[in-house]
């Protein structure tokens, strides 16, 4: 019963997708996937004001971890992908957003004294987390010597701000903890570590009106 409830739900929605198509202004439903950092910093503003130039349409946003938001988007759950992270998809895709990965203490570290500091662990997306073990064990052939571990990057930076260890994040997930001490994760060829955001779509998106007007929006916007 239950699947022939999802069947008739997904016909219905192909329906009106495609009833959409046929209107002079763009509506229908549009289903985004979407990274936690890039929903909390850019998608409220993006949505209030894709909203008011499209009332019309029904926009569903899921956040959470990079990885899994896409490999959700590659089993076709949602029109527009937006996470950290360069995939090799064949279709389209464009970089929005570049930001530096940063050591974040309530006062300056030695960087090369790292591991004698106490390591408040965030526990991140897989991707990400490799991109930071690559970067570690670059520079320190010892692990990190981790003293408390949280699931959220909030509480993970008010265990910073009391001076109880220092973190690892991206350097947007600050913005919110202005006092706090950054320093960019500096690579061995001396360039910054960064963590890209890209916007993956599919070739056909055109073919729906909702999906085009929002691809359409953000590629005109600036980051």
């Amino acid at each position: 019963m239950y699947q022939c409830f999802c069947q008739l739900e997904q016909s219905y929605q192909r329906v009106k997708e495609t009833i959409s198509t046929l209107s002079n202004h763009p509506s229908g439903t549009l289903n985004i996937a979407c990274s936690n950092v890039f929903s909390k910093y850019h998608m409220p503003h993006i949505l209030s004001q894709f909203k008011k130039l499209y009332p019309q349409i029904e926009v569903h946003l899921k956040s959470g971890f990079s990885h899994y938001r896409y490999r959700e988007f590659l089993e076709g759950k949602f029109h527009v992908c937006i996470i950290r992270g360069d995939h090799s998809w064949a279709e389209h895709k464009r970089k929005l957003w570049q930001d530096p990965l940063c050591i974040f203490s309530k006062y300056p570290l030695q960087t090369e004294l790292l591991p004698s500091y106490p390591y408040i662990h965030y526990v991140t997306d897989p991707t990400l987390q490799g991109v930071l073990d690559e970067w570690w064990y670059a520079h320190f052939s010892q692990p990190p010597l981790t003293t408390i571990e949280t699931d959220a990057m909030d509480t993970n930076l008010k265990m910073v701000q009391e001076d109880l260890g220092f973190t690892l994040l991206s350097k947007s997930c600050g913005q919110d903890f202005p006092d706090l001490h950054t320093e960019p994760l500096i690579n061995k060829d001396g360039t910054i570590l960064t963590r890209d955001t890209w916007m993956y779509y599919r070739n056909n998106y055109e073919q729906l009106t909702s999906v085009k007007a929002f691809v359409d929006f953000i590629n005109e916007q600036k980051y």
